[in-house]
């Protein structure tokens, strides 16, 4: 299958690009720096992530590390002052991948260097280095991998999956989530990062899934108290047509009556017959 590299970088002579240094031609950026920035942000160990946009079924996956560690701790062969920036300075990159569909790639530390060596490392040393765009002609190629399935931890909460730091190897969390359009974060140790609503699976330490399931449970509580109860406000009652009718009947009477006797004594009538109208 067809991946596309991802590297977030800077170079020899050139310095950070939001655009990415090499991405393909028609990835969605502001979503993948969402992503990406969120995992490098107080970085200290490697972190890796997957994330997928439903809209058009693309996926994105790597890992936010400092270069020269992952040179060092990977690849003992190469001189890590080769990709060093001109003073020297080590820094911290993204290294992953894009792809459409379905299926899962099968990548490791190994592939992620060579997908480096080939479209970024060539330019490493240009002055006027731009982003490397990519179309489909130009993708790399690799083979498909069945994941494994990972155990996972949701509480109460069933916002987010959670997995216990440490108990599965990095590239096979990566394939899981993959597979199941996970927005996923490993080595999170930093408590903001689970709350930042930016990932639904997130590999962290014990105490930070019984931290977060407390908090959910304290605002749960906090909104059934807070919550006022309204009672129903109770409807007008309406006359019925019946009860009108009877009214009308009764003051046709009335005046009827008064027409056809005589004034003073239909007034003294009339009184007596308002008066106990009105008690009825």
């Amino acid at each position: 299958m067809k991946i596309a590299p991802l590297i977030y970088s800077r170079t020899y002579f050139v310095d950070f690009n939001d655009n990415f240094a090499v991405r393909h031609a028609d990835l969605n950026i502001k979503w993948a720096r969402d992503k990406i920035f969120a995992a490098l942000g107080d970085l200290e160990e490697p972190r890796f992530i997957t994330a997928y946009d439903e809209e058009k079924n693309i996926h994105i996956a790597g890992i936010a590390c400092n270069l020269q560690e992952f040179i060092e701790d990977n690849f003992k062969d190469i001189d890590v002052k080769d990709f060093c920036d001109k003073f020297g300075r080590r820094f911290n990159v993204f290294l992953g991948y894009s792809y459409k569909g379905d299926t899962v790639p099968n990548v490791n530390n190994a592939v992620i260097w060579e997908m480096f060596k080939k479209y970024l490392a060539p330019k490493w040393k240009e002055k006027a280095f731009q982003t490397v765009f990519l179309n489909d002609d130009k993708l790399f190629t690799v083979d498909e991998k069945i994941p494994k399935n990972i155990k996972f931890f949701t509480g109460n909460n069933k916002k987010i999956e959670f997995y216990i730091l440490g108990e599965n190897e990095s590239w096979e969390l990566v394939a899981y989530c993959l597979k199941n359009n996970k927005n996923f974060c490993s080595n999170v140790k930093k408590y903001s990062i689970i709350t930042s609503n930016k990932f639904d699976a997130i590999e962290t330490a014990k105490s930070n899934i019984k931290r977060y399931e407390s908090d959910q449970q304290e605002k749960k509580n906090s909104m059934t108290k807070t919550t006022p109860i309204t009672k129903p406000t109770p409807k007008p009652q309406k006359i019925s047509t019946l009860a009108i009718a009877a009214i009308i009947l009764i003051l046709l009477t009335i005046f009827g009556y008064f027409l056809t006797r005589e004034p003073e004594k239909d007034t003294k009538q009339l009184s007596v017959m308002l008066t106990k109208l009105s008690k009825s």
